[in-house]
Order: C-alpha cells, then sequence, then structure tokens
C-alpha cells in the first residue's frame, strides 16, 4: 500500500510541475473573438518563443482569445518561432492531460503554421486525437507563428482512455479503463525538435 501511494505521490507532483512549466496569457483577451486564422495570428501577440531544439508547455484558458468560424470553434494561443529558409521543420502539438483524480480531460488541439502575413503555410496532420505533427520546409527568412486551437466543437467526446491498476491483493487485482474526454482548456506542449543529423 505504500508503494501505491507513494508512486501516486510522484505522478501528482510530475503532473503538478509540468503545469507551473507552462506559459499563460498575462493579459485577459478571453473576449476577443477572431474568425478566420490570418486575423488571429496578425492581431494576436505570441505568449512565448520556441528555440530551435526545445519546446515550451502553453496553457489555453479562459483569458486566451476565441477563434469563430465556419469549421473552427474555441480558445487559442500563439507562439512564434524562427525559420531559415529552405531548412526543414517537424514541428509536435501535443496535448498534456489534465488527468488528476477521476478527471481525465485533455485539449484536441488544431495547429496551423503562420508567416508573418497571416499566410497559412502548413497545418497540423492528425497523428491521434491529442497529437499534431507540422512537417514541411520554410519558404523565407523570419518569424513564423504556430497557432494552437483547442478544439471546442466536440468537447465531452471521448478522445482516448486510460488504464488504472485497481489493486485487490493476489489474483483479485485488475485494471480499469478511465474514459478521456476533450475539453475546451488545458496544456499543450509546442516542440521544435533538431532535424536528425
Amino acid at each position: 500500500m505504500r508503494t501505491i501511494f507513494k508512486s501516486f505521490l510522484i505522478i501528482v507532483a510530475v503532473l503538478s510541475l509540468s503545469a507551473c512549466a507552462s506559459i499563460s496569457r498575462s493579459e485577459f483577451a478571453g473576449d476577443v473573438r477572431h474568425s478566420d486564422l490570418r486575423t488571429a495570428a496578425l492581431s494576436t501577440k505570441p505568449i512565448g518563443h520556441v528555440e530551435y531544439g526545445n519546446g515550451r508547455n502553453i496553457k489555453i484558458g479562459m483569458n486566451s482569445p476565441l477563434m469563430v468560424g465556419e469549421s473552427l470553434k474555441g480558445r487559442f494561443e500563439v507562439v512564434s518561432l524562427q525559420g531559415v529558409r529552405g531548412q526543414p521543420y517537424a514541428l509536435t502539438v501535443l496535448a498534456i492531460c489534465d488527468c488528476l483524480g477521476f478527471r481525465k480531460w485533455t485539449v484536441v488541439p488544431d495547429a496551423y503554421l503562420l508567416d508573418h502575413e497571416g499566410t497559412m503555410i502548413a497545418q497540423g496532420t492528425i497523428i491521434s486525437p491529442t497529437h499534431r505533427h507540422i512537417t514541411g520546409v520554410f519558404p523565407r527568412d523570419g518569424e513564423y507563428k504556430v497557432l494552437v486551437l483547442a478544439d471546442a466543437i466536440h468537447e465531452g467526446e471521448k478522445v482516448g482512455s486510460i488504464r488504472a491498476w485497481l489493486p485487490g491483493g493476489g489474483l483479485t487485482s485488475s485494471f480499469l479503463d478511465i474514459p478521456k474526454r476533450s475539453h475546451p482548456t488545458g496544456i499543450v506542449q509546442v516542440s521544435y525538435p533538431k532535424a536528425a543529423s
């Protein structure tokens, strides 16, 4: 029983630290609405910068701006990165589950790479409901923006499950699948890994 309790405390500590390590919008923009990606990218100040070879955890919260378009609906955040003309990129956008207790919530992210004029360069391909991958080659030198939208259209829908071990002693131990559901706010990691050489 002590081992289970210690494991639980370690998991809680790791999740708490990962949540604390995220950056969030300091000014309130929760009532700011946009209807398209270009306008959203041009008028929204990035909340952070992602360096080549690194990643950032960003928080999409109730103070994040809102996208309400024909096919896009949800709160979003923007981070910037530097691109070099002709250099390939492989960006990863991965939602981090809010999995304390029986609450299993996660953002279902949509991800877009846009240039300084708000033109969409690439859209993230779906790896899983909570994982997007953006690949391509930078068309010019300069600053780019990654816009991550927390999809609110499918809020509450099941996007996976987490298997929990239920100790019962002896042969009675079992596993329980707890559904993981889409949520309109949460933490997302944006990574810009170095290309394999």
